[in-house]
């Protein structure tokens, strides 16, 4: 973890951006971290989106991007002074959509983790506890995180072809396996029902053809509720690049079993390089699995490279 900061203290004024639909969606966490905020004399204001698109909007307005700026936003709004840092309560995909804004704003974001998996949050957070969570957006001690953009989009956790969001698919409705054999079945049934597709692969200078079911590409350790992976540093300009190279299904089957257990050792089956620069082709007409999002991919050619600043994370 990198050398944390404290956001300097002038009347904080907390916008809550709350995904409603979220899997752990709960009423009670939003009241009892706005009773706190409200107890520690600062202004909080809570906005309730009913769509990703209307999230992201919001977020940006509430940040000070929307044309108009400070001036666009509602009375009940403004008149708590100028927002000073976005809340996202929900999971990937909230936190993915607040923190685009928050990081054009140069604002912090704070985590109220509420949903399927929360990677991004057991990324950089010390606990799920909804407590502590609120503690650290209390705190105002703030670390920074990198994030990179693919297909134009900021991604700040994850994202994978293939095998991942066709295991991403598997899941909506119905919650993770808890046992290690859970996973290691219904990592080898999606396995089956991925095709394997030929891809070129270049990693900074390092340029390879590679046929796979999987590419996952990681700025931070947990993708999917799962450790994928432990070595991830996030301020560190480097990306986790993993893919599987031999036939058998059953491979990806053991590999999302002993990454339950934490005990996957990458190796040759399923290989893991780390680089800044990542380019993949083709890959016309795949789905693309982002921070929990699934998205049709509307270019041939998948270009992750980082930005060149940081979000600001309270943790």
């Amino acid at each position: 973890m990198p050398r944390s900061r404290r956001q300097k203290e002038r009347q904080a004024h907390y916008c809550l951006l709350v995904n409603t639909a979220s899997t752990r969606y709960s009423a009670a966490a939003i009241k009892k971290l706005t009773d706190r905020i409200r107890s520690e004399g600062k202004y909080f204001s809570v906005l309730e989106p009913d769509s990703a698109l209307a999230m992201a909007e919001e977020a940006e307005k509430v940040a000070g991007l929307a044309p108009g700026g400070q001036k666009a936003l509602p009375q009940f709004i403004s008149r708590r002074g100028k927002v000073t840092a976005l809340v996202a309560c929900g999971g990937d995909g909230t936190v993915n959509l607040v923190a685009r804004a928050a990081a054009r704003a140069g604002l912090p974001v704070g985590i109220l983790p509420l949903g399927r998996y929360n990677n991004f949050a057991r990324s950089v957070l010390s606990s799920l506890d909804r407590e502590q969570a609120a503690s650290a957006i209390l705190g105002r001690k703030y670390t920074k995180v990198d994030y990179a953009v693919a297909a134009g989009l900021p991604v700040f956790g994850s994202l994978g072809l293939g095998f991942v969001p066709e295991l991403a698919r598997a899941l909506e409705g119905r919650k993770p396996p808890r046992l290690a054999w859970g996973w290691g079945q219904l990592g080898s049934k999606t396995a089956e029902s991925t095709d394997r597709r030929a891809y070129t692969v270049q990693l900074d200078s390092y340029r390879f053809e590679v046929s796979s079911r999987m590419i996952m590409v990681n700025l931070q350790p947990w993708a999917l509720g799962l450790n994928i992976s432990p070595i991830s540093l996030c301020d560190d300009k480097q990306l986790e690049v993993q893919f599987d190279v031999l036939e058998s299904p059953k491979l990806l089957g053991d590999y999302l079993r002993l990454t339950s257990r934490n005990r996957y050792l990458y190796r040759s089956d399923i290989r893991q390089y780390r680089g800044r620069q990542l380019t993949i082709s083709p890959v016309q007409d795949q789905t693309l699995y982002l921070d929990g999002e699934l998205l049709d991919l509307p270019t041939n050619i998948l270009e992750v490279r980082f930005a060149d600043d940081q979000l600001r994370v309270f943790y």
